[in-house]
C-alpha cells in the first residue's frame, strides 16, 4: 500500500498560512506532514508555528533559518543591522521547549 506524504516548507513565522495549509492536509487524510525547514524567522509568530509543528507531529528538517538559531548569524555574513536584531528577537521568543525541538532536527529523513 502507498503512502501519502504532505510536504510544506517556508513557513518563516506566518502561522496564519501554517494554520491553513495544515488544514486543507486534514481533509486529505496523508499518513505523514514534512517539513523542509525555515519554520521560524521573518513573521511574528515562529514559537507558535515550532509549537503547531510539535502538536501535529511533523517530521521537520533543519533550514538555514534554524541553523541561524542554533550556530548564529555570524555564519552568514549578509546579516546584518536590523535584520540581525531580528533574529535576536526571535531566539528571545522562543522557550526550551522549541529550542529543543529545532535543535532535535536532521538534516535529512530517508523515507522506503
Amino acid at each position: 500500500m502507498r503512502k501519502k506524504y504532505a510536504i510544506i516548507t517556508d513557513i518563516h513565522g506566518n502561522l496564519e498560512a501554517l494554520n491553513s495549509i495544515l488544514n486543507d492536509i486534514k481533509e486529505r487524510d496523508v499518513d505523514d506532514i514534512f517539513c523542509l525547514g525555515d519554520i521560524i524567522d521573518v513573521g511574528p509568530n515562529s514559537k507558535e508555528c515550532v509549537d503547531k509543528l510539535i502538536e501535529y507531529n511533523v517530521k521537520s528538517l533543519l533550514g538555514n533559518h534554524e541553523l541561524y538559531l542554533i550556530r548564529g548569524t555570524d555564519i552568514e555574513p549578509s546579516i546584518v543591522g536590523e535584520e540581525k536584531e531580528h533574529y535576536k528577537w526571535v531566539k528571545q521568543s522562543l522557550t526550551d521547549k522549541e529550542i529543543k525541538y529545532i535543535n532535535s532536527l536532521p538534516l535529512y529523513y530517508e523515507i522506503n
